[in-house]
Formats: C-alpha cells, sequence, structure tokens
C-alpha cells in the first residue's frame, strides 16, 4: 500500500472516531440530563397519567350523554370500546330487527355510523326465527356470556340447519380480541339434535359438550 493510501485510511480512521466521539459526548449528556432530572421526569408522567385517567373518562361520559340524547336512546358506557386514539365504537339496538354502530371521536363526535340486522338467512329457511330464538336461548343458559349484542347467521344444507352466533362488531373490528368469539349451531331437522363448535381468532374450531349450553 501506498504512503497516500495510508494518510487516506488515516484520516478516515480519524474522521471516524471524530464523529463516535461526538456521539458518545451527546448521548452522555442526555444520559447525566436524564440521571439530573429524573425527579422531575417521573414527577411529570404521574401528572400526565392523572390527567389521562381522570379528564378522558370524565369527557367520555359527558360525550356519550350527548350522543345518547341526540339518538335518543341511552348508549352504554361500558360497552364503547376504543378503536384508535381519541376514537371508541359504540353500539344500541335501534329496532327489534337492527343494531345502529356508531364511530366516535372525541373532538368532532359522531363520525360515522351503520346499521347491523340481528338476523341474517342464506337460502331459504323459513323458520329462520325459530332457530335464531332457539339458539339465543341456548347461549343465555351458558357459562361464559362474550357476546353482548347478538347476531345470527342462518342457513340451511341436507337437513341440517346451522346457526352462526356472532357480535355486531365483530365484521368491524375483525381479528380484535374484544368480539371474536363465534359460535355455531348445528340442528338437525328431524331429530331436533344439535352440536356446537366455539371459534376464536387464531385458533382451531373446538366442538363443545351439549351440557355447555344445558
Amino acid at each position: 500500500m501506498d504512503l497516500r493510501a495510508l494518510e487516506r485510511k488515516d484520516r478516515w480512521s480519524i474522521r471516524n472516531k471524530d464523529i463516535l466521539n461526538r456521539k458518545l459526548k451527546g448521548f452522555n449528556g442526555f444520559h447525566n440530563f436524564v440521571i439530573r432530572n429524573e425527579g422531575k421526569f417521573y414527577a411529570s408522567f404521574i401528572v400526565v397519567l392523572l390527567i389521562w385517567t381522570t379528564m378522558f373518562p370524565v369527557a367520555k361520559i359527558f360525550l356519550i350523554d350527548r350522543i345518547s340524547r341526540a339518538e335518543g336512546t341511552e348508549i352504554s358506557y361500558n360497552d364503547t370500546y376504543p378503536i384508535s386514539f381519541g376514537k371508541f365504537l359504540a353500539v344500541y339496538p335501534i329496532s327489534d330487527a337492527r343494531y345502529k354502530l356508531l364511530e366516535v371521536s372525541y373532538w368532532s363526535g359522531v363520525q360515522k355510523s351503520f346499521y347491523v340486522d340481528k338476523i341474517t338467512v342464506t337460502g331459504d329457511v323459513p323458520d329462520t326465527s325459530a332457530y335464531a330464538e332457539r339458539t339465543g336461548e341456548l347461549y343465555t343458559n351458558s357459562v361464559p356470556q362474550a357476546i353482548d349484542y347478538p347476531v345470527y347467521s342462518v342457513s340451511e344444507k341436507d337437513g341440517t340447519v346451522t346457526v352462526i352466533l356472532s357480535d355486531a362488531r365483530n365484521p368491524y373490528v375483525k381479528n380484535w380480541p374484544y368480539f371474536d368469539t363465534v359460535y355455531r349451531f348445528v340442528f338437525d331437522r328431524g331429530s331436533g339434535e344439535y352440536e356446537v363448535y366455539e371459534s376464536h381468532y387464531g385458533r382451531e374450531e373446538k366442538k363443545l359438550d351439549k351440557n355447555y349450553f344445558e
């Protein structure tokens, strides 16, 4: 290696060392600053946390009350769930056949709304309501109550009626742990016997024991 190449290599090494030293110096300075003001940081964090845990629930109570009055109904505070920062999802039954879902923001109120039918049917199932009602009664007798706003999807094939029971909010917050419980009831039209399967997002469907719903 010639002399010029060595000189360039030395200059490159010195420059990199200077950059590294400046970065280390800056980091050490920031670290020392944090150490000196550690008590202030903790105090500020606690203040922010107190404001967050105190003001936002209060603001949410007033917001839900205002929206309830505007909608002409009572919207449940406990059944509203966050969907992003400053936004949450609310729902209430608008009639015997439908739910209304609301996407609500702290800053602008209701941003969008849409409707979900309580019962949907695929094909020709003349006693759809009866099977949906029976499914609802069986579910009511179960131990877990993971579904707050039940919807029923009914279909029939080869003498068996299948009823999918889920929460009205499931399609909106797909794959969320809040509303990912789905039950599949399979009724034999002839004998009246049934089987029940439970599924959750990311897990295989499993068959439940019949006395689970009795």
